[in-house]
């Protein structure tokens, strides 16, 4: 290799497949949003749009280029595609025949605006901005012509579906920050309401702690998608009886989308499109051929600096190695020769940090399924030296820190804690967790016999502490105050 340093990407697609055969891996979790009207699904892969008859078969491309196309939402009659599309960083709402042809935009505003509905009538889309108050999102409407929007009388908003007269709107008011993160139950997990629009009214549907998404109005009953059994799944709530019912199972894998029309209501499930009719209460998964341009996955060799995400280099200064695209490379600095070690495609390798002696490079990796610790020559040679699990129920992990000594690691988790690592033994033991959620570094230094570590800790007023650690005894000790960080 040159000094630039290259990687070669691999296919991971094949050009045509079809949904949702289990022996096809490649083509499973690839559906972002569904929508439902009638006789067709829409959905978005890839960045565009697609149509599909109900029933399954081979989808049409709706539309192409090199925007990205999302959140597509038909109208009742089945005429009209909303959906939002983004240029650069910024999202907005467009309108197209649900035939396929020309899209409109409808909103010019420089804020994102995601289209979430129509209303009843068929006249006005529904859509989520902030465009009023960053960071604030609302939920409003706008003419199908692009007239100027109208925000509805309820100070936030995510989601809605509206009831069949137009008067009521299940809706979510504020959003989980990371709407895909399993079994949070922070402050922000979000709840379903129901408004009165005419006097702002709201009613709460019956919850914990859960996730509510996905509201869908049918009839006199609203389906959701809950996390509450701690899996995402299908729910109804009968208005009549308060009562909440919990409608699929699924252990693994959960819902990550759904919308409805007509009484059935489509979702994606593993990557595959599944319709639930709920007259009969069946599910039946929908078999899609997609035929889409795969222009942009032909194997290439490609540089890698964009997709440096950290590096390490060796005490004399000789070699570099670096984590890029989940792959573990060592660059010698004199011959100008890269070496990919971990050749791992599908894994994640994280990471990686060079012994003060240069002989060895530890990092994390995900070939288990879960993060683990990984200990190898730094020359490439032989196979991995050693393979820890840190704890029951792994997390993610970082920011390695070898001790002068080569016998212990210290390194950092996903949930602030501090560990310390015996490299002779493999063994892992918590030396501090932080209760300030912006804790960041530790900023480890270790005693240059490697028996002490000492460490930087943000106290209850968020100023930084010090700490000594002793490693042989497994005591720390606190040498600065919290006066001062």
């Amino acid at each position: 290799m040159t000094k630039a340093l290259v990687l070669t990407l691999a296919v991971l697609l094949t050009p045509r497949f079809g949904l949702p055969q289990d022996d096809v891996v490649e083509t499973r979790r690839v559906i972002r949003q569904v929508a439902l009207s009638g006789r067709h699904i829409v959905f978005s892969y890839a960045g565009d749009l697609w149509r599909v008859e109900a029933s399954g078969g081979s989808a049409e491309q709706l539309t192409r280029g090199p925007e990205e196309d999302e959140y597509p939402v038909v109208s009742r009659d089945g005429l009209w595609i909303a959906f939002s599309r983004r240029w650069g960083a910024d999202w907005d709402v467009h309108m197209l025949p649900s035939g396929g042809g020309e899209a409109r935009r409808l909103t010019y505003n420089p804020a994102a605006d995601i289209a979430r509905g129509w209303t009843p009538d068929g006249q006005r889309i529904l859509f989520m901005s902030h465009r009023d108050e960053e960071g604030i999102f609302r939920l409003y409407t706008i003419d199908n012509d692009g007239s100027f929007p109208t925000p509805l009388p309820l100070p936030r908003g995510t989601e809605g579906s509206y009831s069949s007269d137009g008067k009521r709107i299940a809706y979510v008011p504020y959003s989980i920050p990371l709407d895909r993160w399993r079994y949070y139950r922070g402050g922000m997990a979000a709840p379903i309401w129901i408004a009165n629009l005419g006097d702002s009214s709201i009613k709460r549907l019956p919850r914990e702690d859960s996730n509510d998404r996905f509201p869908m109005w049918v009839g006199d009953t609203i389906y959701f998608v809950s996390d509450r059994s701690g899996t995402q799944n299908l729910h109804r709530y009968i208005n009549a009886t308060g009562a909440v019912q919990q409608i699929t199972s699924y252990a693994r894998y959960g819902i990550t989308h759904a919308a409805e029309s007509s009484g059935r209501i489509v979702f994606v499930q593993d990557g595959v499109i599944r319709l639930f009719d709920t007259t009969t209460g069946v599910v039946d998964s929908i078999a899609i051929e997609i035929d889409p341009d795969t222009s942009e996955l032909v194997t290439r060799t490609v540089s890698i600096a964009p997709y440096i995400q950290s590096a390490s280099i060796s005490a004399i200064g000789d070699k570099v190695v670096f984590e890029a695209r989940g792959e573990i490379i060592i660059y010698d600095r004199l011959s100008g020769h890269s070496q990919n070690l971990t050749q791992s495609p599908g894994v994640a390798e994280r990471n990686p940090s060079f012994s003060p002696d240069g002989q060895w490079l530890g990092y994390f990796s995900d070939d288990s399924g879960d993060y683990h610790a990984k200990l190898r020559n730094a020359d490439g040679s032989g196979d991995v030296l050693r393979t820890g699990q840190i704890e029951l129920r792994p997390t993610f992990y970082r920011d390695i820190r070898w001790s002068p000594d080569a016998t212990h690691v210290s390194f950092t988790d996903k949930r602030l804690s501090l560990w310390i690592s015996d490299m002779e033994t493999g063994g892992a033991r918590r030396a501090a967790t932080s209760t300030y959620s912006n804790q960041g570094s530790y900023q480890v230094s270790w005693s240059p016999n490697g028996s002490i570590m000492a460490y930087s800790e943000a106290g209850e007023n968020r100023n930084r502490i010090v700490y000594m650690y002793d490693v042989n005894r497994g005591r720390k000790r606190q040498v600065t105050g919290p006066e001062v960080s």
